[in-house]
């Protein structure tokens, strides 16, 4: 009995090695390509998703990817994510997704249910409640005067960034981009401000909550309102003022949760959108995609499978 399923298990692991050598060289085609139009002059084409990196980092950046499409679209919760659709879009066999889909569930990004597949997450107002306390918690009891002390620098970058990112949104007509601007600040000051356990716990949130805050914010509030703020807080943390800083944080985290939850009705409206999309589709869509332009953002794998609006 042992002798078939010993032959079972070399098969197996012989197809799993054919898929990787297959990945491995339609990914140096890829990037050969790339290099040669890149050598003469001419833009690459479109259809060549990645670049040499990934030749080293393959899984990195599926993950990568497949974190991106899970957090900065609205998905439908009520059917499972395409893996195959994904997979094609990368240019990469299913393994590599699968994992990465896996990494994900781990992450609290999306559910993983058994013989069922992967499903996206859809917030209600109290996980919304949740998240704000949860952070704003965080936030105050991850600052540590030792750890601030020893990044002074970096710091003081970062309010300088945050108050160039003011006096921009401030004076500019245009602020297409003033979600992504904010959004890069937070990163950036959670990052710079707080040692790896709450650091990790902090971006754990953002990107849980990143395409429900994209669907409720505006463009104005995000420039007139909460840059400000933020700009505040890191000259505070920077000047080594724990006590007004927190005080910064409760402004900031009252200030999003009331946004939150009177513009809660959005994210539902987007949610029911995507489940009605999804099954008008037979299940060819995976929901409603946010076409946002993210600059220095996501730098790569920032194509979506599928886009439709």
């Amino acid at each position: 009995m042992r002798g078939p399923i010993l032959l079972v298990e070399i098969a197996f692991g012989a197809y799993c090695r054919y898929l990787q050598l297959r990945d491995r060289a339609r990914l140096g085609n890829h990037y050969r390509s790339a290099m040669r139009q890149t050598s003469n002059g001419e833009v690459p084409s479109r259809n060549l998703h990645w670049e040499a990196p990934l030749v080293s980092h393959r899984q990195s950046l599926t993950f990568q990817y497949i974190k991106n499409y899970v957090t900065h679209n609205v998905l439908s919760d009520r059917a499972p994510i395409n893996v195959q659709a994904l997979a094609n879009a990368i240019g990469v066999s299913h393994i590599p997704v699968r994992e990465a889909l896996f990494r994900a569930s781990h992450e609290g990004l999306i559910r993983h249910r058994a013989e069922k597949g992967f499903f996206a997450k859809s917030l209600s107002q109290t996980d919304i409640v949740q998240a704000c306390s949860i952070s704003r918690a965080i936030a105050v009891v991850g600052l540590d005067e030792v750890f601030l002390h020893g990044h002074q620098e970096a710091i003081v970058a970062v309010g300088l960034s945050a108050e160039r990112c003011r006096r921009a949104l401030c004076e500019s007509a245009n602020a297409d981009h003033a979600f992504w601007w904010i959004e890069a600040i937070i990163r950036r000051l959670a990052r710079t401000c707080y040692p790896r356990q709450p650091r990790w716990h902090l971006l754990r949130i953002f990107d849980q909550t990143l395409a429900f805050r994209r669907v409720v914010s505006h463009e104005s509030q995000a420039a007139f309102e909460l840059a400000p703020m933020l700009a505040q807080l890191t000259e505070q943390i920077a000047a080594k003022r724990l006590d007004l800083a927190v005080g910064s944080i409760d402004a900031i985290i009252a200030h999003e949760m009331n946004r939150f939850t009177v513009h809660y009705q959005r994210y539902a409206e987007a949610v029911m959108r995507a489940r009605r999309l999804q099954n008008s589709s037979a299940g060819t869509m995976e929901g409603v995609l946010l076409n946002i332009a993210r600059p220095a953002l996501v730098k790569r794998g920032n194509r979506n499978p599928q886009q439709h609006h």
